[in-house]
């Protein structure tokens, strides 16, 4: 069967399926601008680690997170080690932990416009901590060498955009009598899966290396100290059925620390490659 041509003469074009079309919409590139725009994330992890000391008695500990500290996130890049956000200075982040190339600049020459910032948090967070850092930490968006800050108010008024969410089993809060842990219920802002964020009142511009507003990181600061103690208990007599249990004692371990993922909800605009 011949070509479908119109009353010109030019053929007609194969009609696409509504899928088709849609993702087409989604990746189109201007051409005429000569620019590629996409809506990719930008993410950086953090992570609040409990200092653990001996307590009075034997098989008694002291948890604490001083006021006062801070963290960085996008303040590195793959392949940077991570102290600025809180992890030990020789572990080096890989694509679990950010998508920078280069720490605070944005990749690729792009300029972006982040919208909203939400939260993810690994499911193997500590929700009794998670519960203490969501209403002590503060959250600052800062740009230019940190000279123009953005201050967001505190951790729990960003939306939660998957992990750990309305409750799991925590290690910091002695369990009862006939238990090894204890399950902890807690709010979370938002609805994780359903892309929730919080929307920015103007959309912070982020340009390309070299110009103005070309440096951005996230800072998180802990506003109140956090101090508690945990003491072993020992296992009741025969029958008792009383379980014996040790709070966590080594830094590092599950249920010691609370990692967040931050996420910038943004549309990018960068240079056509030529290779397109």
């Amino acid at each position: 069967m011949g070509a479908v041509v119109d009353d010109v003469g030019r053929r007609g074009r194969r009609r696409l399926a509504p899928g088709q079309a849609a993702a087409m919409a989604q990746t189109r590139i201007p051409k005429a601008q000569g620019e590629n725009v996409n809506a990719y994330p930008y993410y950086s992890i953090i992570r609040y680690q409990l200092t653990i000391t001996a307590g009075p008695t034997p098989g008694s500990f002291i948890y604490n997170l001083a006021k006062g500290e801070t963290r960085r996130a996008f303040g590195y890049a793959i392949g940077d080690q991570m102290g600025v956000a809180g992890f030990p200075g020789t572990q080096v982040a890989n694509d679990l932990d950010t998508n920078l190339v280069n720490k605070s600049q944005t990749n690729s020459g792009q300029t972006v416009r982040a919208r909203g910032i939400s939260v993810y948090v690994p499911s193997d967070s500590d929700p009794i901590l998670l519960k203490l850092l969501s209403e002590r930490l503060s959250i600052t968006l800062a740009m230019n060498g940190e000279e123009n800050k953005f201050r967001l108010g505190r951790l729990g008024f960003l939306p939660g955009g998957g992990g750990l969410n309305g409750g799991g089993n925590s290690v910091l809060t002695k369990p009862g009598v006939y238990d090894q842990q204890t399950l902890v219920a807690f709010g979370a802002n938002g609805l994780p899966g359903r892309e929730n964020f919080y929307p920015l009142p103007f959309p912070v511009i982020w340009k390309r290396a070299g110009q103005a507003d070309s440096t951005l990181v996230l800072i998180t600061e802990l506003q109140k100290t956090i101090n508690f103690r945990l003491d072993s208990r020992l296992a009741g007599g025969v029958d008792s059925g009383i379980e014996a249990w040790a709070p966590p004692s080594v830094e590092g371990e599950v249920g010691t620390y609370v990692d967040l993922v931050f996420r910038l909800h943004t549309v990018q605009v960068a240079k056509r490659s030529v290779n397109l």
